[in-house]
């Protein structure tokens, strides 16, 4: 799994797209870890490719596991909630530096405070 950190964080929002029109398939919470597994479905992935004239969009499943989490709500997802752009910074709490992910920053479904995350592309 790659880790996301300062040092990487715009580069992997950049390929991703701020995961514009992807889906979060699915949420698993281990409070005896405090580590969540979310699978996200994108959209736009890399550079776009053009066929013919049309834009053809690549995309691919993202396995992001946040552990030491901190705070997380869940809220009822349904698979047509499709994302804008995500909310990923990184915050601080009772003195502590955390990173925070929602799926957007005004009315989240799904929101995480951690201590750090990884991810992997399944497909």
């Amino acid at each position: 799994m790659k880790v996301i950190d300062r040092v990487n964080i715009e580069d992997f929002l950049e390929y991703y797209h701020n995961f514009h029109d992807a889906t979060i398939e699915s949420v698993i919470y281990d409070c005896s870890k405090s580590s969540a597994k979310v699978i996200i479905k994108t959209f736009w992935v890399g550079e776009n490719e053009i066929h013919n004239g049309k834009l053809i969009p690549k995309n691919k499943s993202i396995k992001i596991v946040f552990n030491g989490v901190k705070k997380i709500n869940v809220r009822e997802i349904f698979s047509y909630d499709y994302i804008m752009e995500i909310y990923f910074k990184f915050i601080n709490l009772e003195n502590t530096e955390y990173m925070c992910f929602a799926d957007n920053d005004t009315s989240p479904k799904f929101y995480c405070v951690c201590e750090s995350i990884e991810y992997d592309e399944l497909n």
